[in-house]
């Protein structure tokens, strides 16, 4: 009884282990490539240097680049946000599965026997094979279309965070 505790509770940590592993890649990875490109292209487009950025008099004019990179009236920056909330989809179903996988191991451990306690471990590589697709995922969408999935929703989102901040300095 205890190996199987063990089987099970030891799938759920891994499967949990590998989404937050996922989640900081992803919030690390793509969003740090995502950040730096935008810092060169307006730093290229307002010819200062990229440490120069963070003064208040740029801005507005980084509010401006941004709009014109990211308006939502884009075709691509709407296909962008829809791939993004496809991508969060695939997330919270492959979480769903997961769980599902558990606890179908524990079921199956309660009705059939000890012998089914290591079917939990399927959990585990099922996060796995997940963690690798929504990269692969993320990456053609960025082939395609030229962005990440998401990528126009996280520049509006900095606009909004610079006008608040324009706005409180004023």
């Amino acid at each position: 009884m205890l190996l199987a505790m063990l089987h099970i509770f030891g799938a759920l940590a891994l499967s949990v282990a590998l989404c937050g592993i996922y989640a900081f890649i992803n919030s690390g990875g793509q969003n740090y490539l995502i950040a730096k490109k935008q810092s060169f292209d307006i730093s290229m487009k307002l010819g200062v240097p990229e440490s120069d950025l963070d003064r208040v008099e740029y801005s507005s004019a980084i509010a401006k680049i941004l709009f014109e990179k990211y308006n939502s009236d884009k075709f691509v920056n709407r296909l962008s946000d829809l791939f993004g909330l496809l991508s969060h989809f695939i997330w919270v179903v492959g979480l769903l599965c997961t769980l599902g996988i558990i606890g179908g191991a524990v079921c199956f451990t309660a009705q059939s026997g000890l012998e089914s306690a290591p079917y939990a471990w399927l959990a585990a590589l099922f996060s796995l094979a997940m963690m690798v697709f929504r990269v692969v995922y993320g990456f053609i969408v960025k082939v395609l279309i030229g962005r990440f999935p998401g990528e126009a929703r996280l520049g509006r989102a900095i606009i909004s965070e610079i006008n608040r901040s324009s706005s409180v300095q004023e």
